[in-house]
């Protein structure tokens, strides 16, 4: 049975995804698995009984001696160590993630530290990502701060605003912060005649966002002046497939609609003064 599951140790040794190894006190390596000698771009069998200074490179040697040192000499474990470096795998820098974990000689009496336990993880794709992300985001977020529109993200359950874009106080007249503490706050300034269909348009998008889109116009009254709103919102799917976040974006457009109006009467009073001619009135 003993011989079983140590079988099974080894297996799952060899087949994690993550870099795994054991360093003797004199720094030579004393087991290794298959991912972290790809890491380092050395075999198993060349990295066995060799030292860390014949199979890192500078300057990932110096970092990663630092952090055994520390290890030994304080006899506790180093986690989540993040270090960027080559190996002999790479021809450009990596960012790896490195945990230490001392291991003690059970059978002495003071426990001594006889070596360390390393788990190390290629972070370096992750940490793209997240650059590439957030350098989207603070585009977007430029965009949205210098922009007229009004940029909105509301969390579903519990209800709240999560962000809406400076141009808010500006075409609302309210303040970005009360509409953060109070996520309907912003429908206190519709219309009159139209509050109730927007609220009750809104509720339905918010029971159920996927079904579809939240598209309406509506009139707004700030300071005494009436001003007409297009306000158009989408679900946010999460990685998971589910939805607690909804994303829209309101403008100003009673210009156009002051226009549309003008054009209908127009047509209406062209219509009239047709049908006026046709029957010998005009």
């Amino acid at each position: 049975v003993a011989q079983n599951r140590l079988a099974e140790l080894e297996t799952i040794y060899e087949a994690t995804p993550i870099g795994l190894s054991f360093i003797a006190k004199d720094r030579t390596y004393r087991s290794i698995n298959q991912r972290l000698a790809e890491v380092n771009g050395v075999s198993v069998a060349d990295t066995i009984g060799k030292t860390l200074q014949d199979v890192l490179p500078e300057p990932l040697l110096t970092d990663v001696d630092k952090c055994y040192e520390q290890v030994f000499s304080t006899r506790k474990p180093l986690d989540d160590v993040e270090m960027t470096g080559q190996t002999h795998a790479t021809e450009q820098p990596h960012v790896y993630r490195v945990s230490y974990h001392p291991v003690f000689d059970k059978h002495s009496d003071d426990a001594e530290v006889i070596g360390v336990n390393s788990v190390v993880e290629d972070v370096t794709d992750l940490r793209r990502m997240q650059l590439e992300l957030s350098t989207s985001e603070e585009r977007l977020r430029q965009i949205a701060e210098l922009s007229d529109y009004v940029f909105w993200i509301t969390k579903i359950e519990p209800e709240q605003v999560l962000y809406v874009s400076p141009a808010y106080e500006k075409l609302w007249g309210r303040k970005v912060e009360d509409l953060l503490e109070d996520a309907r706050c912003w429908s206190e300034a519709i219309h009159v005649d139209d509050r109730k269909r927007v609220s009750q348009a809104f509720d339905r998008f918010i029971r159920d966002p996927d079904r579809e889109p939240f598209k309406i116009e509506y009139r707004i009254v700030r300071d005494g002046e009436t001003r007409w709103i297009a306000d158009k919102a989408n679900a946010i799917r999460e990685p998971d497939g589910s939805i607690n976040r909804v994303a829209g974006v309101a403008r100003d457009v009673t210009d156009a609609t002051s226009a549309f109006q003008q054009l209908e009467v127009s047509e209406g009073r062209a219509r009239l003064a047709i049908n006026l001619a046709q029957i010998g009135v005009i």
